[in-house]
């Protein structure tokens, strides 16, 4: 028995407009420069996650550790074939590394420890930093 499904593909999708709401707070830097995706792209559920994840890493590395965000796509009946995608940032706290306390350490000097860390006290938090 063989069961063969023909689907007819029709046309494609496409973000006629881009949005990025709520970074009023965060512009020392461009969150929404080259992003994964943009108006006239395919709607993708790849890229779209892609873009939230681009999004929330950015704000992750400049100082936004608990930084969130959402996107919402909507479709109006009067052209089905595009979206509209908006991305919604939630920030978070600015936040910056606190003091670092060493424990345990008992061949080399703090100092030396310190001086090889990627960050320091008070300057801005970043997520990439810390794995460096």
């Amino acid at each position: 028995m063989e069961i063969v499904f023909e689907i007819e593909e029709g046309p494609p999708v496409r973000v006629s407009m881009l949005t990025v709401q709520g970074t009023e707070g965060v512009e020392r830097f461009d969150i929404t420069a080259e992003l994964p995706v943009r108006a006239g792209d395919l709607l993708s559920t790849i890229n779209l996650t892609a873009t939230r994840d681009t999004l929330i890493q950015r704000l992750q590395n400049r100082g936004y550790p608990r930084a969130d965000v959402g996107s919402v796509s909507r479709m109006p009946a009067e052209t089905p074939y595009e979206a509209d995608v908006t991305f919604e940032v939630d920030p978070g706290p600015h936040s910056v590394f606190g003091p670092i306390t060493l424990t345990g350490n008992t061949k080399l000097k703090d100092g030396v420890i310190r001086r090889l860390l990627p960050f320091a006290e008070g300057e801005e938090f970043s997520a990439a930093r810390i794995v460096e």
